[in-house]
């Protein structure tokens, strides 16, 4: 009957919303003399499905309370690592006491401590690290410490307590070098984050793709735990394998607080990639108005070119069709008719040889020339022509635009770069 009942609310995203009426109904089902072995794997079974850290722990706290440390529990309970799992702390205790071995492992090298510190039981962390068990043997699947799982989880107590213990506070992952402080700041966990900073945890250690835990907070849009970690010194300028900042990448993902809070402190607001793309060029190519005009404020270079073919924010907005973006670096005026190093093309260029009518529009009302060449000789006009936009080459044929049409070989080509998600390049500029 029980486990019907977990299917039902694992299912039925009404119940997931009502935590404390499905609790009640679980107790009347122990109190049917539902066997405590069923129910406390039934009960744990369903607070694993919570997405809610917060609710996920109210719920563990109360199965807890209702399945409690009884002599019923303490009998079905057959094993020091099933015992540290659910809290159990007489129950630990007494297998320690019968010499139970407290470094034995179960599935992928898991330890007792592991599973008390991955279900959040500070009590039963301590008690087996008074007994001497090892503090930091590591899974061998991920490579996990106690501590890495219980800053992952969100555990406050069980870090505060392994840090007294002197657990390593730098242990990373084998499967992508992820330390605990990275694993708590990618999940937003700023108490966590603070505390292991606050203990002396390495706040700059990378993952394996160079990714920091400020750059992942700023990834993620973690103001808190950014601000945190800008207080403690974090290096805020160290770079990814392409070259970007925290500041690039949350340019990039469009988190406005975030980009402010880095250059409040300190964050180079014109560091470039790799392929010298700069935070306000990497916001304009994504579309972020709102970061694009934070940037502006704080005295952004709006005309820096690109080392890879020399594109400034403006071309991105006009290549990649970001009419808002392009509205505000207009306002802010930038150089309407800034040329590409590699082909000599202007925004208006760009918009003419994708057909992008608005943007044609907004760059002409601008002062854009309207037959500027490219380094082949062609005009706006011409490539618009080339590429049979009826409507962009009647406005540009009403302010007498030159057509000069482009040598075949370099209209056969392909269309525009297209904006390409967190660790791909397929011509536009990505971060990681």
């Amino acid at each position: 009957m029980l486990t019907e009942y977990a299917e039902k609310y694992m299912s039925s995203p009404e119940m997931a919303k009502r935590p404390v009426k499905m609790l009640a109904e679980v107790q009347l089902l122990i109190k049917d003399y539902v066997p405590i072995r069923e129910a406390t794997v039934e009960l744990y079974k369903i607070a694993r499905c919570e997405s809610s850290h917060e609710v996920k722990n109210q719920f563990v706290e109360a199965v807890e309370e209702m399945v409690g440390d009884t002599a019923a529990v303490d009998q079905e309970i057959d094993d020091l690592g099933r015992a540290a799992r659910l809290g159990q702390v007489k129950s630990v205790e007494r297998f320690l006491k019968q010499g139970a071995p407290m470094d034995q492992t179960w599935d992928h090298n898991r330890t007792a401590i592991f599973f008390a510190a991955e279900a959040g039981h500070a009590d039963c962390v301590q008690m087996l690290a008074e007994y001497r068990a090892t503090i930091d043997t590591c899974t061998n699947d991920i490579g996990a410490s106690p501590l890495n799982i219980a800053a992952e989880k969100g555990h406050f107590d069980v870090v505060g307590t392994l840090c007294q213990l002197k657990a390593d506070l730098n242990a990373a992952r084998t499967d992508h070098e992820s330390t605990p402080v990275f694993v708590a700041a990618q999940n937003g966990i700023t108490d966590v984050v603070g505390l292991l900073c606050r203990h002396g945890a390495d706040k700059d250690l990378t993952m394996d793709d160079g990714r920091t835990p400020v750059f992942i907070s700023a990834q993620k849009g973690w103001k808190e735990t950014v601000v945190v970690l800008a207080k403690a010194n974090a290096d805020l300028e160290k770079t990814t394998k392409t070259g970007a900042t925290p500041l690039t990448v949350a340019a990039q993902e469009g988190h406005e607080e975030v980009v402010d809070l880095l250059i409040t402190h300190g964050a180079q607001i014109n560091r470039c990639t790799k392929d010298g793309a700069t935070p306000v060029y990497i916001a304009a190519q994504y579309g972020h108005k709102g970061v694009i005009e934070k940037l502006v404020q704080r005295g952004a270079d709006l005309n820096y070119q690109t080392r890879k073919g020399g594109r400034s924010a403006l071309y991105a907005s006009a290549e990649f069709k970001r009419p808002d973006v392009l509205d505000s670096l207009l306002q802010a005026h930038a150089n309407v008719n800034v040329q590409t190093t590699d082909t000599g093309r202007t925004p208006l260029y760009a918009a003419c040889r994708n057909g992008f009518t608005e943007i044609v529009r907004k760059l002409i009302a601008a002062g854009a020339d309207v037959n500027l060449p490219a380094m082949d000789g062609s005009t706006p006009a011409g490539v618009a022509k080339s590429k049979r936009f009826a409507e962009v080459s009647e406005i540009l044929r009403a302010r007498d635009a030159i057509e000069i049409l482009p040598p075949r070989s370099r209209t056969s080509g392909t269309e525009r770069p297209s904006v390409v998600p967190l660790g791909g390049y397929d011509g536009s500029h990505s971060t990681t």
